[in-house]
């Protein structure tokens, strides 16, 4: 079911697991173009060539379908959004958006503009991290660990999002959209909970470790 406070993030569902498990990894798939283009400047150029493949098919990794959820052509939204960026004036629409904001906390592992010691750069490996996380950067690290994971909650509506940077006009064709500050505010606090929640995954906290925000309890700690 939708958090009933925040509509924005899923925090547990009737499906299946394994229809869970689809709807996490349709999330990955979109978190990964969606953190590249946001490292890139929003260039398109910069994405896998099959990324750019599925994207222009108008199709997630997996069918609503198989998720048993109807995601609304969130496929065609991400298609959409895709084209639109090979303009610079939907470009700085993008960079200026509620939902860049909200989204670029998953990008920084930030969820306090005041600390930034909660940032990803401030992760590293542990001498147990696990092997098939060794090569991997935190963010794809916990992602991976969010991916397989399946007590971990689906987390983020990207459906919900979607619809609050692109939607169709009248003519048919899709533009990029501003929402709300209410509706950005519950946006942000989603994408803060979903980055809490990565890190909150045992695996990753097995793999990697934050000595800046451990040095930070440990001092908390000595000044009670």
């Amino acid at each position: 079911m939708l958090n009933s406070k925040n509509p924005y993030y899923i925090e547990s569902t009737y499906m299946t697991t394994q229809q869970q498990f689809y709807m996490k990894e349709n999330n990955v798939y979109l978190l990964n173009i969606l953190t590249n283009l946001m490292k890139y400047g929003g260039n398109t150029a910069t994405l896998n060539p099959n990324y750019k493949k599925r994207i222009l098919s108008g199709q997630l990794y997996h069918s609503d379908k198989k998720t048993g959820i109807d995601t609304h052509d969130l496929g065609e939204k991400l298609k959409a959004l895709y084209i639109a960026l090979d303009k610079p004036e939907n470009r700085e629409k993008f960079f200026n958006s509620f939902f860049y904001t909200a989204m670029s906390r998953i990008s920084t592992g930030n969820t306090n503009l005041d600390n930034t010691d909660e940032e990803w750069l401030n992760y590293t490996k542990t001498p147990n991290c696990d092997d098939d996380l060794k090569l991997k950067t935190p963010l794809a690290a916990a992602i991976e660990c969010y991916r397989l994971d399946n007590t971990v909650p689906i987390g983020l509506n990207m459906s919900k999002f979607f619809d609050n940077i692109i939607q169709k006009k009248a003519d048919g064709k899709y533009e990029i959209i501003e929402t709300t500050a209410e509706q950005g505010d519950l946006m942000y606090q989603a994408t803060c909970e979903q980055v809490r929640a990565l890190k909150r995954i045992p695996k990753f906290q097995r793999s990697f470790t934050n000595e800046k925000l451990k040095k930070e309890y440990d001092d908390s700690e000595n000044d009670v």
